[in-house]
């Protein structure tokens, strides 16, 4: 069912599109004007040079570098003219009280060389040169602003290509914008498959040296065992042997201050330890 509206949805988009491409003119006509003296050469068009709908939203193309600062650059009475080997060349006044005037040309109005300014004769003359201009112009209404520039006539893809290169510039001017979702901001990275992720340490394991001198401080010695001949076994107590523990470095551990130990007396001798001799006694 999505996928079907999805089917849909393009379809919806792609006859949209084509309709729009339909109802275009082939060639449209193009309004070149300046709305105040501070701003650059901004361009309109129109299919049947009544309605006029402004390129790029009114943004200049290009704007006049006669004079030092940006405040002082001004453009008057811009004429825009293209020749029989389709260059576009633009004329304007950059101000009564000099005798020169701007000169620029450019082959798709996007792409400027760097401006000329030639020297009229004569004041007078530079104004009779811009009064024939003036009467040259025609009037349109953009943007609710009636308006005085040159018209020509331009296939509609040059106005495309226009809308598509002012629009790259801006969005080229424009600054970077950060991540400002969370997990775009505080994601930490994740370690690889083959590394694990980092934890307290940990005490290190007893070699089994130590473990078995640990073993043998708290484990009581078991007597072993031995089997002995008749004729020599001896009597034993019940009493169990003393616990003897014993320490790492194999001397007795001690607490606190060692006290003498008075030498132990000599056990008395004990017939019934002594060892059989390998004959058997007489008998009485």
């Amino acid at each position: 069912m999505t996928s079907l509206r999805t089917l849909i949805a393009a379809a919806a988009i792609l006859l949209a599109t084509a309709t729009a491409r339909a109802n275009q003119p082939d060639s449209v006509y193009l309004f070149a004007y300046n709305a105040d003296p501070g701003s650059g050469l901004s361009l309109a068009y129109s299919a049947d040079g009544h309605s006029w709908q402004s390129i790029a939203n009114g943004a200049s193309f290009v704007k006049s570098d006669f004079a030092q600062w940006g405040a002082n650059k001004k453009m008057y009475t811009p004429e825009l003219t293209r020749d029989a080997n389709g260059l576009w060349h633009l004329t304007f006044s950059v101000g009564a009280a000099t005798r020169q005037y701007a000169h620029a040309t450019s082959v798709d109005l996007i792409h400027w060389r760097p401006q000329d300014y030639p020297m009229a004769e004569s004041l007078e003359a530079l104004k009779q040169k811009f009064a024939a201009i003036e009467q040259r112009q025609t009037e349109a209404v953009v943007n609710g602003r009636r308006l005085k520039g040159s018209v020509n006539r331009v296939a509609f893809s040059h106005v495309e290509a226009l809308e598509n290169a002012k629009a790259a510039s801006v969005a080229a001017l424009m600054p970077r914008r950060w991540p400002t979702t969370p997990h775009a901001l505080h994601a930490s990275p994740r370690l690889p498959s083959t590394q694990t992720s980092p934890s307290m340490p940990t005490a290190p394991k007893p070699s089994p040296t130590s473990s078995s001198a640990s073993s043998s401080r708290t484990s009581t010695t078991a007597p072993t065992a031995v089997s002995m001949p008749s004729c020599c076994r001896i009597a034993t107590s019940n009493t169990a042997p003393p616990t003897t523990v014993a320490s790492a470095t194999g001397t007795p551990p001690t607490r606190g201050r060692s006290k003498a130990r008075a030498p132990a007396s000599p056990s008395p001798p004990n017939s019934l330890s002594t060892p059989c001799s390998s004959t058997t006694p007489a008998s009485m």
